[in-house]
C-alpha cells in the first residue's frame, strides 16, 4: 500500500535542531498524527547536527523513511556550477557520485530501513553542461552498490529553459525517463521516478505542467512517487513568483495554484503500485513552533482524503 510521506523539514525553523524542547514537540506532533506514515529526511553533510543516534531517537520506529539529497546537491552546485550526476565535467560528476557514496554510508549509520533515496540530475544547464549519457554513467555506478531494499528514485525538478524563473535547470523529464528506462531494460534495477506537482508547474509556468509530466511518467510505467507542493504565478508572503518555495494549498495561501481539485485529479490517476505519495510545504513566516506544521497537516489531510477515495491508502495507513 502506498505510504504517506511528509517532508516536514521544509516547514521547520532553522533553529529547531538547537532547541531540544521545541524539537521534541515538533517530532511529537508528527508522531501523534495518524496520517503520517513516514518522513522525508533531508541530507546535507549529515541528517542532523546531533548525529544519527539523536535523530533516530526522535523518529517513530514504525515510520517509512525517504532520503532526499536535494539540499546537498543545491549547496554543492552553488560552490561549483559543474557539480552534478549529469555533469559533462568529469570532476563535477565525480564529486557528485562520491557524495552519493558518502550518503550511502550515512544511511547505514541511521540503522533504519530506507524506502527510497531521491537523487537529482544536476547541474543547472544555464551554468554548466550536462547530458543524459553522463547521468546514465553516474547511475550505473551508483546502482552497482548494495542499497539493500531501498529504491533509487530520480526526482524530477524543473528543467532548464530560457525563462528568468529557472530554479533548478536540470535535465528534462523526457531525458530522465529515457535514462531510467534504459537502465531498467539493461539490468534488473531498483530504479524509478518521482514527480513534484509544484516543480512541474514552475517549469511550464502553468498548472498544465503537472498534468503533462504526470502523463509522461504514467506512460513510461516508471513512476513510484508523487509529491504535492504548491507554486504561485505572483509574489507572495512565501517568496517571489515561480520560486520553488513549496507553497501550501490555495485555501491557506490565495496566491497558490494548488487546489483540492488539483490533488483529486492527480491522485485519481496515480497507480496503486505507487510507493509513496508525499506532501511538502513551507510555513507562513509569522508562525512559530509546531504551528509551522499547520499548512503541512492541512495539505496532508486533503491528500489523504483523496488518496483513500482512490484506493491508494487505507484509513489506518497500512
Amino acid at each position: 500500500m502506498t505510504k504517506r510521506i511528509v517532508s516536514a523539514y521544509a516547514a521547520a525553523s532553522r533553529e529547531l535542531s538547537s532547541d531540544p524542547e521545541a524539537e521534541a514537540k515538533w517530532y511529537g506532533a508528527l508522531r501523534d498524527s495518524e496520517l503520517v506514515d513516514g518522513l522525508e529526511l533531508s541530507y546535507t553533510n549529515g541528517f542532523h547536527p546531533g548525529g544519527s543516534d539523536h535523530l533516530t531517537a526522535l523518529l517513530d520506529p514504525e515510520w517509512s523513511l525517504v532520503v532526499t539529497s536535494i539540499r546537498r546537491t543545491l549547496g554543492a552546485g552553488y560552490r561549483n556550477p559543474a557539480y552534478g550526476l549529469a555533469s559533462a565535467d568529469e570532476a563535477g560528476r565525480r564529486a557528485a557520485v562520491d557524495d552519493v557514496a558518502e550518503l550511502r554510508r550515512q544511511i547505514a549509520q541511521l540503522d533504519r530501513p530506507i524506502l527510497a533515496v531521491e537523487l537529482h540530475s544536476a547541474p543547472n544547464r544555464g551554468r554548466a553542461e550536462s547530458s543524459a549519457s553522463d547521468l546514465k554513467h553516474s547511475l550505473e555506478e551508483i546502482l552497482s552498490w548494495d542499497w539493500g531494499d531501498s529504491k533509487i528514485v530520480l526526482e524530477h525538478c524543473d528543467a532548464f529553459r530560457t525563462s528568468n524563473h529557472v530554479q533548478k535547470g536540470y535535465l528534462s523529464l523526457v531525458e530522465e525517463l529515457d535514462v531510467v528506462r534504459d537502465l531498467s531494460t539493461q539490468q534488473s534495477t531498483n530504479l524509478a521516478m518521482a514527480l513534484n506537482w509544484g516543480r512541474s508547474v514552475i517549469e511550464v509556468e502553468d498548472i498544465r505542467g503537472a498534468q503533462e509530466h504526470l502523463e509522461l511518467a504514467l506512460e513510461s510505467g516508471l513512476l513510484s512517487a508523487f509529491v504535492f507542493s504548491g507554486a504561485a504565478a505572483v509574489d507572495s508572503a512565501f517568496g517571489p513568483a515561480w520560486r520553488d518555495v513549496h507553497l501550501p494549498l490555495a485555501e491557506d495561501e490565495p496566491t497558490s495554484l494548488l487546489t483540492a481539485a488539483d490533488i483529486e485529479a492527480a491522485v485519481e490517476r496515480l497507480p496503486l503500485s505507487l510507493d509513496y505519495v508525499g506532501v511538502k510545504t513551507t510555513s507562513r513566516p509569522d508562525r512559530q513552533g509546531i504551528d509551522r506544521l499547520v499548512e503541512t497537516f492541512r495539505l496532508l489531510a486533503v491528500t489523504d482524503q483523496h488518496a483513500r477515495s482512490a484506493g491508494l491508502v487505507t484509513a489506518a495507513g497500512s
